[in-house]
């Protein structure tokens, strides 16, 4: 088959400050979302399809460039629209959105008949794509997947990137009403989807794939296992967090419940970001002891480091209330086999489906020390348990079982065009 993907890759605008923690989830959102695009793309073409990836490159135009680059990266085939860079200090890039679009709108007939897909997925974090997407589909005489990873006006309302009168919501609204109207499927990627399109036909939710893992290991991974390893020895509770420490994870509630226990429990938060000299200063002021603040490993060493932790805490990101998806970082902690304390409340049914996590929902510091002690009191075996079914749930949804499940799902709609 060839498949076609639009995701026009783009954050936001840089910036002359520092992001805010609004800022900092959305173009997180959106990075991730372009990686699983990646990831898919080569996994399938590996499985001998032809994938092509539709990116924008908000860059300079240089007099020896094209508007159209076609590259090949990392196994991946992707053609490039260079836009213009939108105005620094703007909440979302606006310009390059309507460059990006216009470009591939105008150019939709060209992209179709160069590479002849077989299915368009439109999959950007915002769904401006469907109007270019539909365009290529009917030309094209394809199947048409939009992918909506998130709630898109609701999100940008939650997070306040767009002022209430923005033209941006009305747009949102039409491109949304146009994917559940144009697409053999609209595949909902955050908990919300349904609750949302109760009743849409062509509605089809799935959970976004599980990290994969690293050939290699780290030295800061290797010797962050080995201290907890020691610690277990010791017969020391460790309970860890690892990952970008962010406004929203309800970390400070894990601080304010450790200081409830004594020295038998070791609360460690590891990573870097802008929320840690604000959690140093919490946890310094409540006069916490069994809290401890670790440098950051490489993501994609969480789960090899975390093997030997006591239990590890997963927090949904409140700033998001279920409007986008969180599940990879999720199966990231799932695949390090211990047993998970899971602060969810709009993704509690993940979790409870996992089998291996014991839930504080709604997330609060007396619901998330009741949790703890719930891991503490139960039996080695018990969590050893807990740690098999997590993980087990998670190698379900490893890369190429995800991509081989998408990539059938797919095959069936360009059937049933056919037909």
């Amino acid at each position: 088959m060839n498949i076609l993907i639009i995701d026009d890759g783009l954050g936001l605008p840089e910036k002359t400050s520092l992001p805010s923690p609004a800022e900092e989830v959305f173009e997180g959102l959106a990075a991730e979302n372009f990686r699983r695009h990646l990831a898919f793309a080569k996994e399938i073409s590996e499985m001998g399809d032809n994938a092509l990836v539709i990116r924008a490159v908000p860059e300079p135009m240089k007099e020896d460039a094209g508007i159209f680059e076609f590259r090949e990266e990392e196994g991946v085939s992707h053609l490039i629209i260079r836009v213009g860079e939108s105005r620094r200090g703007a909440r979302l890039p606006f310009k390059g959105y309507l460059d990006f679009y216009n470009l591939l709108t105008s150019n939709a007939a060209g992209i179709t008949g160069l590479f002849k897909p077989d299915a368009v997925i439109a999959g950007s974090l915002l769904p401006f794509g469907v109007f270019a997407g539909a365009k290529m589909a009917r030309l094209g005489g394809c199947v048409l997947i939009t992918e909506l990873p998130c709630s898109p006006a609701e999100l940008l309302r939650k997070l306040r990137l767009a002022s209430p009168v923005s033209a941006v919501f009305p747009v949102l609204k039409k491109a949304v009403n146009a994917a559940f109207e144009k697409s053999d499927a609209v595949v909902g990627l955050y908990p919300e989807f349904f609750r949302e399109f109760t009743g849409q036909r062509n509605a089809l939710q799935m959970l976004v794939p599980a990290p994969p893992e690293p050939n290699s290991r780290s030295e800061d991974a290797k010797l962050l296992r080995a201290s907890l390893e020691a610690a277990a020895e010791g017969e020391v509770f460790t309970l860890c967090f690892c990952g970008e420490i962010r406004k929203g994870l309800h970390l400070e509630k894990l601080i304010k419940s450790a200081a409830g226990f004594d020295k038998k429990l070791s609360v460690l938060i590891i990573g870097d970001g802008s929320y840690k000299t604000t959690l140093r200063r919490i946890a310094r002021e409540s006069g916490v002891t069994n809290v401890t603040f670790c440098d950051e490993i490489p993501r994609e060493d969480i789960p090899f480091a975390l093997s030997a932790a006591g239990g590890i805490f997963a927090s949904e990101n409140d700033m998001l209330k279920g409007l986008a998806f969180e599940h990879g970082e999720f199966f990231r902690v799932l695949l390090a086999g211990r047993p998970v304390l899971a602060a969810a409340e709009k993704n509690a049914e993940f979790f409870r489906r996992c089998g291996g996590a014991v839930l504080a929902s709604p997330p609060s510091a007396e619901n998330i020390a009741a949790a703890i002690k719930e891991l503490t009191a139960a039996k080695e075996g018990e969590r050893e348990l807990m740690g098999f079914r997590g993980k087990n749930f998670a190698k379900l949804h490893l890369p190429d079982s995800f991509s081989k499940a998408y990539r059938t799902a797919i095959d069936n709609f360009v059937k049933q065009k056919e037909i």
